[in-house]
């Protein structure tokens, strides 16, 4: 890395740190750098790549634009759009990069200069995946309606401040729809977003693009476009993830719901105004977020608590801090097989180890009277793999620097002899060990440690997925 490069590197760094900081333009080498030279691929749609950044104090996701398919006014027209927007529910923007590489040539017996266009976006890394891949598990978390509901309510309030600032997405989707570390949804991919006019409502097209299930009939039908269609979508959204299927009709889909839950109800009568085959029989995101706080101040207490409570937070495998490995060849990064955009830890030969991860209030599920925090982990018991058996590792809850608790636990959920004072893992539905590193309450921010320590036994074939916080 050069000088100019580890300024840029430094300015990134402190972008993704300030959620209130200004998007920057970045260089395609930086990006080229951060990526690996383009290596480690997350995720592709119709108008481009994503791929992994690697910065110091975190990750990032860089889009490398399709130069065949994207042109240099869409791009403009996305970055015009992004710069304007910061919202929770909308994925942060980083940086862009519009950079030619040129070289000389020979053509028909002469040289000429050709270009490769190069038009990046730089974006802040979430890390469960999209709505789509939740959509598609076995059991999309079971019957976690609460947390559909919180998913649902997130989306209208990103599309709220979209619509708010002029913009109509275009494109709203699962596929757009990005889920982070606490399963909060942020709204993704603006390449066929039109920022409106002061005053103007409506606009007419002839090239009718975006995926057709989402499309609203007016666009189909006379293409006309204006914040209605972003309805309809959010509207066939919404059916998804009360069903937990593709719509593939709008007849009768909602028969199978359980219409004795007051939320699910409400939802599923938005649900049947923003599908309405006229655009001017459809609510606005106002009059939808409007009907959700209507929801939440007529249902008892204890219901709106449990819609607003998060009662479990993963944090994942690239939030914590693998500590006291000096080779890298004792661990690596794999795929999260789960979720397509997250990645796990994979111990491979470790004598002495140290996971850990600072907890603030803010990565908390909730108020709540307690926590427990769980290490979420896989052992594939390969051959020659590690002894687990009867090995004792330390769990440690910090305050600062001061020890508040501390317990023996053991990573093998089948010891030849179970110890009375050991702490042993239990087999989760999904497939995945959860062992049990302590409790605390929330006085501060805490620090959560797993120490491992024996020059004579070493610790291989361990999938770690991260953390899970629960509250109590």
């Amino acid at each position: 890395m050069d000088h100019d490069q580890e300024l840029e590197m430094e300015a990134l760094e402190g972008i993704l740190n300030d959620t209130s900081a200004e998007p920057i333009k970045l260089s395609y080498g930086l990006l080229k750098l951060i990526t690996d030279n383009f290596s480690n691929k997350i995720g592709q749609g119709g108008f481009g790549v994503v791929y992994q950044g690697d910065l110091r104090n975190g990750l990032v996701a860089v889009k490398r634009s399709n130069g065949l398919k994207v042109t240099d006014k869409q791009f403009m027209d996305e970055i015009k759009c992004l710069k304007s927007i910061n919202h929770k529910n909308i994925v942060r923007f980083l940086g862009y990069c519009a950079d030619t590489q040129e070289e000389v040539m020979p053509l028909d017996g002469t040289y000429v200069m050709a270009g490769e266009r190069n038009r990046l976006f730089c974006f802040e890394y979430v890390s469960n995946g999209n709505i789509r891949q939740y959509l598609q598990q076995e059991n999309p978390h079971g019957d976690d309606w609460f947390g559909r509901y919180l998913m649902i309510r997130g989306i209208c309030h990103g599309l709220r401040y979209l619509h708010d600032n002029k913009i109509n997405h275009l494109d709203l989707k699962p596929e757009n729809i990005m889920l982070d570390g606490q399963m909060e949804p942020k709204i993704t991919d603006f390449g066929l977003s039109r920022l409106l006019e002061q005053g103007q409502s409506t606009l007419v097209t002839e090239h009718i693009v975006g995926t057709l299930r989402y499309i609203a009939p007016e666009i189909i039908d006379k293409g006309e476009i204006s914040f209605k269609a972003d309805i309809y979508a959010l509207g066939i959204i919404i059916i998804e993830l009360l069903t937990g299927i593709s719509l593939i009709s709008l007849q009768n889909w909602d028969e199978s719901l359980d219409m004795e839950c007051p939320g699910m109800r409400k939802c599923t009568e938005i649900a049947h105004k923003c599908t309405q085959p006229d655009k001017h029989n459809r609510p606005t995101v106002h009059e939808v977020i409007s009907d959700l706080d209507e929801l939440e101040s007529i249902i008892p207490r204890p219901c709106v608590n449990q819609i607003y409570k998060r009662t479990v937070v993963m944090l994942p495998a690239r939030s914590l801090t693998i500590g006291q490995v000096d080779n890298p060849h004792y661990w690596s990064w794999i795929p999260d097989p789960d979720f397509r955009f997250g990645q796990c830890v994979e111990l491979l030969s470790v004598y002495n180890l140290k996971v850990s991860r600072e907890i603030a209030p803010k990565d908390l599920p909730g108020p709540a009277t307690g926590y427990t925090v769980y290490l979420v982990y896989k052992h594939l018991y390969k051959l020659g793999g590690s002894a687990l058996k009867d090995l004792v590792q330390t769990a440690s809850i910090l305050l600062g620097q001061r020890v508040i608790a501390t317990s023996k636990v053991s990573l093998h959920p089948l010891p030849t002899w179970e110890q009375a004072d050991v702490t042993y893992p239990t087999m989760r539905r999904d497939g995945w060990l959860e062992l049990r590193l302590g409790e605390f309450s929330n006085e501060g921010v805490m620090t959560i440690q797993l120490f491992h320590e024996n020059p004579y036994n070493r610790l291989s074939d361990i999938i770690i997925k991260g953390m899970e916080v629960r509250s109590h």
